[in-house]
């Protein structure tokens, strides 16, 4: 598989995951399997795990990132709000920071 595709399959999940009753994890189905995660980070090591994906895949979500952002990923992903906080606007910016990483790729590197 491809960053760029990875990248659109952990954005698809983001959107149809549910979040937890008190906004503490989001939960997502993967292959038939329920499972939790707070950071993108979390849910890339889930799917590559679970699916075959090589963890390289989500090794490369920090090297692009940096190109995104302009620095590297705080640990944790303390550049996002947290779900705790506010989980409309914490789903909404992981989402926009997916975009943008698709469209790294998209638009050819």
């Amino acid at each position: 598989m491809k960053q760029v595709e990875f990248y659109k399959t952990v954005k698809n999940l983001l959107e149809s995951a549910k979040a937890s009753s008190m906004n503490i994890y989001w939960e997502v189905e993967i292959e038939g399997e329920p499972y939790y995660f707070d950071t993108l980070h979390n849910l890339m090591v889930v799917l590559s795990n679970q699916t075959g994906y090589s963890w390289r895949l989500g090794q490369g979500y920090f090297d692009d990132s940096v190109r995104v952002l302009g620095k590297a990923m705080p640990i944790g992903e303390s550049c996002f709000t947290s779900i705790r906080y506010n989980e409309p606007k914490a789903r909404a910016e992981r989402l926009e920071h997916l975009e943008k990483l698709i469209k790294l790729y998209e638009d050819g590197n």
